[in-house]
C-alpha cells in the first residue's frame, strides 16, 4: 500500500478539520440562536397579528434543516385564546437553496386549538387581520410551493355565530388532515384527506385530488349523523315548523373543473338519509306533530350542471306519519308550516362544551367581500328523472274542524310505488300501492299504468270491507 504524500495528508487533515469546525459552528448556532430568534419572532408576530404571541420553545436543527416551535399561544383582543398549538415542525428541503420555489420535506402540526367567530354585523372577529391582506395589491404570481408530507392531528375549533339569537355555538374536532406530495403547480394533482367530528357524534370525511390553478378537484365527501335540531338557528326563522328530532347523513362523489373550455360541476352516486325525523307545528313544547318519518332515503343521485340533467335512482320512506288538520279558520296546518316563523330562532340540541365556546370579541373592521364575476348560467331547463319512488308503512290522519261536526279519517299501512317519474312524457308511469282504513278495517289495493304522452292510462283498484 502506497502511503500518501505528506501534502495530501495535510490537505485531508485540513478538510476534516474544516468540516468539524463547520459542524461545531452549526451546533453552537443551534444552541445560541433560538433564544434570540424567539424574542424577535414573538415581537414580529405580535405586531403582524395585533395580538400578543407567546412561543414556549423554539428549536433549530441545522443538520436536518428543521425548525420546531412548541407551546405557541395567540391571545385575542378580549384576553381569551385565539389560537394555540402544542407542536409544529417544519423540515426545509435542500432543494429550496437552488430553486425559486418553497420546498418543504415535511410539515407536522399537532394539538391546534382555535376560535372561529362571526360578529353580530356578519363580520369575522379576525377581520382586522384579514382586511389588510385582502386589500393589498397583487405583486405578481405567488412562488411555487411544494410539500412532501403534511400531517395535522388533534385539531379543534370553537365556532360562535353571533348573527343568530341566541348565539349559535359548536365545537369542531378533533380533525385530522393528511396531504402527500403537494405542489401548487397548475398541472399538479395533489391527493388529500380530511376527517373529523363535530359535536359529540357527528363526523365528516373529505378525500380526493386537488389542482390549484386552474382549480380542479374530484373526490368523495361524507357527513354522518348530523343532529338536525342543532342547526335550527340557520333556517328556523324562515318557517314555522320545528324539527324536534332527526339525524342527517350525506355522501357523494364530485367533480369540479374550472379549466377554460372544460368547465364541469358534477355529482355522482350521491346519497342522503334522514333517520328518526319528527317535525312539530311550532316551537311550543306541546305543539302537535305535523309529520314524522322513521327513515327517508335518496340513493343513486347524479347531477350535471353543464348538461343540466339530474337523476335519482330511489326515493324511499319507511314508517312515515302525516297529520293534516284544517282549523275553524279554514287554514290547513301543513300550509301554515311553511309561513315565516319568529325571527329569534332557538338553537336546539346539545350545546358545545364550555371550554370550546368562543366569547364575544371587540369590534374590528368588517371583512371585505371581493366581487367576482359569476359565469353566465344556461337558460335551458333542468331535465330530471326518478327511477323508483317507494313509500312503505305510511300513515295519514286527516281532520277537518271547519264543519259544525268535525270530520276525521285515518289511514294506516299505506304503501306506494311509482316507477318512471320525471319530466319526460314519453316515459310511462307505473303505479302500485295499498292502504287500510284504521277505523273500519277496510283496505284498498291499486295498480296501473299512465301514458302521459297520450293522456291516457288504466288503473285497477281492489276494495275490501269498505263501508
Amino acid at each position: 500500500m502506497r502511503w500518501l504524500p505528506t501534502w495530501s495528508w495535510r490537505r485531508l487533515g485540513l478538510a476534516v478539520g474544516g468540516a468539524a469546525a463547520l459542524l461545531a459552528v452549526l451546533g453552537l448556532a443551534a444552541v445560541l440562536a433560538p433564544p434570540y430568534a424567539l424574542k424577535r419572532l414573538e415581537t414580529a408576530a405580535s405586531a403582524a397579528l395585533k395580538r400578543q404571541v407567546a412561543i414556549g420553545r423554539l428549536r433549530f436543527n441545522p443538520y436536518t434543516a428543521s425548525v420546531i416551535a412548541d407551546s405557541v399561544w395567540v391571545r385575542d383582543l378580549d384576553g381569551d385564546t385565539l389560537a394555540a398549538w402544542r407542536h409544529l415542525e417544519v423540515n426545509v428541503a435542500i432543494a429550496s437553496l437552488a430553486s425559486d420555489a418553497i420546498v418543504l420535506d415535511a410539515v407536522v402540526l399537532d394539538g391546534l386549538r382555535g376560535r372561529l367567530a362571526v360578529r353580530r354585523d356578519g363580520a369575522l372577529a379576525v377581520a382586522d387581520i384579514l382586511d389588510p391582506i385582502l386589500a393589498r395589491p397583487s405583486s405578481g404570481p405567488l412562488p411555487e410551493v411544494r410539500i412532501g408530507r403534511l400531517r395535522v392531528t388533534d385539531t379543534r375549533f370553537a365556532f360562535d355565530d353571533s348573527t343568530k339569537a341566541p348565539v349559535f355555538s359548536s365545537g369542531i374536532g378533533p380533525l385530522a388532515l393528511s396531504l402527500d406530495e403537494f405542489s401548487s403547480r397548475p398541472d399538479a394533482r395533489n391527493r388529500y384527506g380530511l376527517s373529523g367530528t363535530i359535536g359529540r357524534d357527528e363526523s365528516f370525511s373529505w378525500s380526493g385530488t386537488l389542482q390549484v390553478s386552474p382549480f380542479r378537484s374530484e373526490g368523495e365527501v361524507r357527513l354522518a349523523d348530523f343532529a338536525m335540531p342543532t342547526y335550527e338557528p340557520y333556517w328556523g326563522g324562515l318557517v314555522r315548523a320545528r324539527i324536534r328530532r332527526g339525524r342527517l347523513s350525506v355522501a357523494g362523489r364530485y367533480v369540479i373543473d374550472l379549466r377554460p373550455g372544460l368547465r364541469t360541476l358534477r355529482l355522482d352516486d350521491g346519497a342522503l338519509s334522514i333517520a328518526d325525523l319528527e317535525v312539530a307545528e311550532n316551537d311550543a313544547a306541546d305543539a302537535p306533530v305535523a309529520f314524522a318519518v322513521g327513515r327517508f332515503d335518496l340513493r343513486g343521485v347524479t347531477a350535471d350542471a353543464e348538461t343540466r340533467r339530474a337523476r335519482v335512482a330511489l326515493v324511499a320512506t319507511d314508517d312515515g306519519r302525516l297529520s293534516a288538520r284544517r282549523g275553524r279558520d279554514g287554514v290547513w296546518n301543513l300550509a301554515r308550516l311553511a309561513t315565516p316563523g319568529r325571527g329569534d330562532a332557538r338553537a336546539r340540541g346539545p350545546a358545545a362544551p364550555a371550554a370550546m365556546r368562543p366569547v364575544a370579541v371587540r369590534p374590528s373592521a368588517r371583512l371585505s367581500a371581493r366581487a367576482t364575476a359569476a359565469p353566465a348560467e344556461s337558460s335551458a331547463p333542468w331535465r330530471w328523472s326518478v327511477d323508483t319512488v317507494r313509500l312503505g308503512r305510511g300513515g295519514f290522519a286527516v281532520r277537518d274542524e271547519r264543519p259544525v261536526r268535525p270530520v276525521a279519517l285515518a289511514l294506516r299501512g299505506v304503501s306506494l310505488t311509482v316507477l318512471g317519474a320525471g319530466d319526460d312524457p314519453a316515459v310511462p308511469l307505473r303505479l302500485d300501492g295499498a292502504l287500510a282504513l284504521e277505523d273500519s278495517g277496510g283496505s284498498a289495493r291499486w295498480s296501473g299504468r299512465l301514458d302521459r304522452a297520450a293522456g291516457s292510462g288504466e288503473v285497477s283498484v281492489t276494495l275490501a270491507d269498505v263501508d
